[in-house]
């Protein structure tokens, strides 16, 4: 009898009653406790934000931004710009921004855009720490990339997308030119004047419709009154120009500079020595041919000068050689004198 109730007796004391469940209210009440901390959390860092919006002394530091800029040129480039925008999260956008060099007649234009966008503190711009993403559009495309420098060292990424050179007005004041004309491609540059073994990077840039306004040319820059009028002259067409080339330590190899489809067909290869202090004194070593079209020829009768230095081809051998600054530049077996 006793061994027929053991199993019974064990079944009874191993049977648990079984524990009430929570409430659907209880747990309801648990979501919405937490639902108000993070709420609570969420809206104070909300009145955070637009507290320092408020009391952000934006204007003060557009002043101080455009001020120190002007500063660090010394004075030399005037800054005019419609509005300038201030991020708190870091950056700044300039619309309708203008750059230029002189004044009153003199002055020529280096940049122009309608909106100029740097991912950059403006407290790191200020202290003169230079890194930052940039967004720039043009009067049609636009362009983007990334610029970086610590001491002697830079590294430049751009991004072209049918820019106009136009916009550009730095490329056309050197040689007081008016360049205009669409490029688009890529520039990839690691750059360390001190250590050129640090040099790295690549170019691959095509050129739309390349266009040299009318100018002047004087062959004796004491004597600009014997300057001649040059035509516009169209340097590339839509397509098949442009220049491709990689940077290995202290040499840029070009494998191609090409010009097509305009009044002007030019094919250039060689490299370019980067050594020097400065960017005028890298070294060229250029090897090409170029021919020109006959309305060209009528419009600059001085290229009768090198006329015979034509092959049988009608096409002009061509070398450029020396330093960047100074050049040396032979049609043939002719120096031109520059």
């Amino acid at each position: 009898m006793a061994s027929n109730s053991t199993p019974i007796l064990r079944s009874a004391l191993s049977f648990r009653v079984p524990r009430p469940r929570p409430s659907r209210t209880r747990e309801v009440e648990v979501l919405l406790k937490k639902f108000g901390i993070l709420l609570y959390l969420g809206a104070g860092f909300f009145f955070f934000l637009f507290w320092l919006y408020w009391v952000f002394p934006s204007d003060a530091l557009k002043s101080r931004i455009l001020t120190e800029i002007e500063n660090r040129t010394q004075g030399r480039y005037k800054i005019d710009v419609a509005d300038l925008d201030v991020s708190l999260l870091g950056g700044l956008t300039f619309k309708n921004l203008k750059v230029s060099e002189g004044m009153g007649g003199a002055e020529r234009i280096l940049l122009k855009t309608p909106k100029l966008k740097l991912g950059a503190s403006p407290l790191g711009l200020i202290s003169g720490k230079l890194d930052f993403n940039f967004y720039m559009k043009g009067s049609k495309g636009d362009v983007e990339g990334k610029y970086k420098q610590e001491g002697d060292a830079f590294a430049l990424d751009a991004d072209f997308d049918k820019f106009p050179l136009a916009d550009l007005g730095i490329l056309s004041v050197p040689g007081k030119m008016n360049l205009s004309g669409q490029v688009d491609g890529e520039l990839r540059l690691n750059i360390d004047r001190r250590d050129s073994s640090k040099n790295s990077g690549n170019i691959d840039l095509r050129l739309m419709n390349l266009t040299l306004g009318a100018t002047k040319l004087a062959l004796d820059p004491s004597s600009p009154e014997t300057a001649m009028d040059i035509p516009e002259i169209k340097l590339s067409g839509a397509k098949d120009s442009g220049i491709q080339g990689e940077v290995k330590k202290d040499v840029f190899e070009i494998s191609g500079i090409h010009l097509k489809g305009g009044d002007l067909d030019l094919s250039l290869s060689g490299r370019a020595t980067l050594q020097g202090p400065r960017v005028s004194d890298y070294r060229l070593a250029l090897q090409g041919n170029f021919s020109i079209t006959e309305t060209l020829a009528k419009a600059l009768p001085f290229l009768f000068i090198i006329e015979q230095q034509k092959n049988a081809q009608g096409v002009y051998p061509l070398s450029i050689t020396g330093r960047l600054a100074k050049p040396n530049i032979r049609v043939g077996t002719f120096n031109l004198p520059i």
